[in-house]
């Protein structure tokens, strides 16, 4: 079907091209908008004076008009925060005038002057204004205006969008009350592939905030998007090539309040027009060498059930961690301006974080109640996560790829077509482990505050681990390689001009993924086993610090990391390997997916007020999953075979745009969007964990996550660079997918304390409402011209339907990752020496996870963000920050069925950051 489907639009394609002749009378006039730093603008308003043809510039500030008369016109552009310009220009026939156009920042508005801080602002706004689709923009610019390292930070500002954090940055990101799975992260609107390997999300801290030009929140996607795009599609847009020369250099150190170091980076930027202005290059690099830690404890509750029914925890641990997130960023951009009307673009980006990460877990687990000894006691562990490479767990996630891109203008038809390639990876050679334990100790619980869970020693201890035994040494090599290569065209016909435009695209996009988990898993037996564990034992350090935020738990003696890591497994004499360990080794898997799409957009404006978007996409999926089934009896791991499954996903779409003034704009849309099973979710795998009795099964007969969206959002601009907009959105989501878990399970004649497996879960209605504010205050007072607020506001709620999880389709139940309320405000001061802001986000708590019944429920608890950030210009060139986040010390935190009932709490500490920048 889809081979038919793109033949047709390939035929039509040249149908039109054949029969769409340019006529030698027209001319026309393209060329590109710029600030007075050589930088492009996106999004500006290009009209031709006393006619009704107008044209937006793209991301890298490129416009151009076809099929015009041959006359004398006038250029007027208009662009919020800048100078509006009128220029006069003449039209040859048969060819292009080319009319590059320079912009000066700021404007004088009454007695209010917009100074040039507010430049980024004025340029997310003017892009957002002029798009036909529902979304938000973040320029470079606004991203420094925030203390925020990596995209997550920078993301959590835009109304709607909550983020998850680990070891204190934000990884992935709640798009309109919707899970990370069901939203998608693109590079210049082509889908970046996760290095995780159990999900698609992509890892949100793997590129810091100040590498791409914006950031693009497209919360409707128009026909020539990917379809895969339920919460939204944030597109990152790297940085183009400015007309002159620009280099930036940024340096800054700051301290970590809980790893008690110091942290550098560095990044500088180089960019210029060669040759004649023939060849454009882009070079940049960072390095940020983060040293931080966390502070845990974790519970998983249980209930008796029967009169009293009591609430306890049978496994309860400690833990602390060490980590040093070492970043790497680069990248390169070059064009090339074949002539006027074609040009071709070749990028080229690495990013490569490294976590060399510690952990040590005093672990209490199998608490019970002895009748005999009328006690509690608890088998007690104390474990040290570590490795090889500087004695700590290495874990390298790698992002990768090149871009190849054509634009042409042909007239009558403008193409653009592109050739990417893509990869991530996550590795972790030599991940050590090495847990001591002691059994049947008695310990005093204390569930009287499951908020503030706490077990201890009954008798007292010094926390050594005098009297401890082995219970295991292993050491892991993990790895998971996700390859994409795509290959796209378009073409765009324009049909008519003036008073009643229209446009026709239409396109195809080819993409091919493979994935794959390789992991090993062995276990090692001391030869000596008393010499050893009186060496390892001799080898330990108390790790408790004072005044630890998670616990007042102490967290004890453990193995040093540098033993661990300097110990010589494979010395035979000392070490006997065991076999490669089946229950860990039965979570590999590769996949195959191939993905065809083609669509058609249709463009219609109606006089100066109303613009129309139409179309349809369809997408058809091919994919190939091969993964492992553990075979306890036999010792072994058994291949599943290969499990093939093909469907289609037609998405018609209709989006309006209502214009009744330059400052008012009303958007309508009605989409339909899917997001596509996680990988590993399809795999036909069966992982048997036999000491803890739990099973966990894949599902080949998942079905696509589909949805019918409709939006509907006013948007009310300022010129003094201001917004305020307000909307509410809907969507009708069928076959989301969870994960069904329960407990003292029977399964294949044998009954499990922990049973697990992805389903589809059912259907859900999801609606919202965003409000939005942003502008300098004067309009309340002049005294407070140099104040701005920014502040939004966003509610959702969602209810579950046909819920396929047994005992749980009568509850009243949300959509996994629903927060109800999330909020954004930040009081910046700007003038032409100072810049200070203050920021606070707010996000409520959700469902992460469902059990069986409400009380094993997991929830991601409600954060409170308070940041601070602070400039000073010591001159255009030269700018001096202090940024400091998380001043609340906002942990993560999670909560088993009630609030009150802690699963996991985790603190990080406040962050500080002083540094200066050169723009030379």
């Amino acid at each position: 079907m889809i081979n038919k489907i793109l033949g047709i639009v390939f035929f039509f394609c040249t149908g039109i091209s054949l029969t769409y002749a340019q006529s030698q009378e027209y001319g026309g006039i393209k060329g590109r908008i710029t600030d007075n730093e050589n930088l492009p603008l996106a999004g500006a308003e290009i009209i031709i004076e006393n006619t009704e043809i107008s044209t937006i510039t793209d991301n890298n500030g490129f416009y151009n008009f076809e099929k015009l008369n041959p006359d004398n016109y006038t250029i007027n552009v208009n662009y919020f925060g800048f100078t509006e310009t009128h220029t006069p220009v003449q039209v040859s026939p048969e060819k292009f005038t080319t009319l590059n156009i320079q912009l000066e920042k700021g404007f004088t508005l009454g007695d209010l002057t917009v100074l040039g801080s507010l430049t980024g602002t004025a340029k997310a706004l003017n892009q957002q204004k002029n798009m036909i689709n529902v979304g938000n923009i973040i320029s470079a610019e606004q991203v420094d205006q925030f203390p925020d390292d990596n995209m997550g930070d920078a993301l959590k500002r835009v109304p709607g969008i909550n983020v998850q954090y680990d070891q204190g940055e934000a990884r992935f990101g709640n798009i309109r009350g919707t899970a990370p799975e069901l939203s998608s992260v693109t590079m210049d609107g082509n889908r970046l592939p996760s290095a995780e390997g159990e999900t698609r999300a992509f890892q949100l801290d793997l590129i810091p905030a100040d590498m791409v030009q914006a950031i693009e929140v497209n919360k409707v996607v128009t026909p020539d998007m990917d379809g895969d795009a339920i919460g939204a599609s944030v597109n990152l847009v790297t940085r183009s090539v400015p007309d002159a020369q620009r280099v930036r250099v940024d340096l800054s150190g700051g301290y970590n309040t809980v790893s008690e170091k110091v942290n550098y980076k560095g990044a500088v930027l180089y960019a210029d027009r060669l040759f004649n202005k023939k060849v454009g290059v882009t070079l940049s690099g960072a390095v940020f060498n983060n040293f931080i830690g966390s502070e845990n404890f974790e519970a998983e509750w249980k209930h008796k059930g029967g009169k009293n029914d009591e609430i306890y925890t049978d496994d309860f641990q400690v833990r602390k961690y060490d980590l040093q997130r070492l970043r790497q960023n680069y990248s390169a951009a070059f064009d090339y301006e074949i002539n006027q009307n074609h040009r071709l673009k070749l990028s080229t980006s690495y990013n490569q974080r490294d976590d060399y990460e510690n952990r040590y877990r005093l672990r209490h687990k199998k608490i019970k109640w002895n009748e005999k000894a009328n006690e509690y006691t608890a088998e007690v562990r104390r474990e040290t996560k570590g490795g090889v490479e500087k004695n700590a767990r290495l874990e390298r996630q790698k992002l990768k790829g090149f871009n190849l891109n054509g634009d042409h203008d042909f007239s009558f038809v403008k193409i653009d077509w592109g050739y990417i390639w893509s990869n991530a990876s996550e590795e972790r050679p030599l991940e050590r482990y090495i847990g001591l334990r002691q059994k049947d100790v008695a310990v005093k619980p204390n569930f009287t505050d499951p908020r503030n869970v706490e077990v201890y020693p009954l008798d007292a201890t010094d926390g050594t681990l005098n009297g401890f035994g082995l219970r295991e040494l292993t050491q892991e090599n993990q790895w998971t390689e996700e390859t994409m290569k795509t290959a796209f065209i378009n073409l765009k016909f324009p049909l008519a001009k003036g008073r009643y435009g229209n446009s026709l695209k239409v396109g195809a996009k080819f993409k091919f993924t493979d994935k794959l988990r390789d992991n090993d898993f062995y276990e090692y037996t001391p030869t000596d086993k008393k010499a050893f564990i009186a060496d390892a034992i001799q080898n330990s350090i108390d790790q408790t610090v004072p005044d630890f935020m998670a616990t007042n738990v102490p967290i004890g003696y453990f193995v040093t990391n540098s033993f661990l890591g300097g110990l010589d497994l494979q010395n035979q004499a000392n070490f006997e390997k065991g076999k490669l360990n089946i229950e860990e080794i039965a979570g590999n898997y590769n996949a195959k997916e191939d993905i065809r799409a083609a669509y058609i957009r249709y463009n219609q404006k109606i006089g100066k007020q109303w613009l129309l978007v139409g179309g349809i996409r369809m997408e058809q999926t091919e994919v190939k999953y091969q993964g492992f089934i553990t075979d306890i009896k036999n010792d072994a791991v058994t291949p599943t075979g290969t499990e093939t499954q093909k469907f289609n996903n037609w998405m018609p779409s209709l989006l309006i745009k209502y214009s009744p003034t330059k400052l008012w704009n009303l958007k309508f849309g009605i989409t339909n969007t899917i997001a596509r099973p996680r990988y590993f979710d399809l795999v036909p795998y069966q992982i048997i964990n036999q000491e803890d009795k739990e099973i966990k099964l894949g599902n080949p007969n998942l079905k696509p996550t589909q949805s019918l969206n409709i939006d509907l959002m006013a948007e009310r601009y300022f010129k003094n660079v201001g917004l305020l907009e307000a909307g509410v959105f809907y969507k009708d989501i069928t076959d989301f997918i969870v994960d069904e878990r329960y407990t003292n399970y029977a399964y294949k004649g044998q009954t499990w304390d922990v049973f697990k497996r992805p389903i589809n879960g059912g259907d859900a209605h999801l609606y919202g409402i965003e409000l939005g504010f942003q502008r300098p205050l004067d309009f309340i007072a002049k005294s407070l011209r140099d104040f701005s607020l920014y502040t939004n506001y966003t509610f959702t709620k969602s209810t579950v339907k046909n819920f396929n999880i047994k005992g749980r389709k009568d509850d009243d139940l949300s959509l996994s990752g629903t927060p109800t309320h999330t909020l954004n405000t930040s009081l910046a001061y700007n003038t032409k020496k100072v810049e200070a802001r203050i920021s606070y986000n707010y996000a409520s708590d959700f469902v992460e996870e469902y059990g069986e019944a409400s009380f094993y429920d997991r929830y991601y608890d409600a954060v409170n963000y308070l940041d601070f950030n602070f400039g000073y210009n010591f001159s255009k060139k030269i700018n001096a920050y202090l940024k400091i986040n998380n001043i609340l010390n906002q942990p993560l935190r999670y909560f088993q069925g009630e609030k009150e009932r802690t699963m996991q709490v985790e603190y990080y500490g406040p962050k500080y950051k002083v540094g200066i920048q050169f723009n030379l």
